[in-house]
């Protein structure tokens, strides 16, 4: 689970670099979001698999749904980052 944080996080500063980057690393650039989002979509399975496995249901629960926010707000944030690129690199 707290890779999937710490993915989203390297993901929202990678966004942050939407407002002013060199059109050169455009490609490094949708390269690391889909890298990012390859790392959450990851460990999302993990997480997935494991939470059958916990006692405390309340606990699973609560994983699953923060782990399906993290989720849709990666998709969103990598899509975003790709679009861009693919605007610069003329795809």
């Amino acid at each position: 689970f707290e890779t999937m944080q710490l993915a989203l996080e390297a993901l929202k500063i990678a966004e942050k670099l939407l407002l002013g980057f060199n059109d050169g690393a455009a490609s490094d650039l949708g390269v690391a979001a889909w890298n990012l989002l390859t790392c959450v979509k990851g460990a999302w399975l993990n997480v997935c698999i494991n939470i059958g496995s916990l006692k405390d249901k309340e606990a699973a629960e609560s994983f699953r749904v923060r782990g399906l926010a993290i989720l849709k707000e990666s998709e969103e944030i990598a899509a975003k980052i790709a679009a861009k690129a693919d605007e610069i690199i003329g795809v």
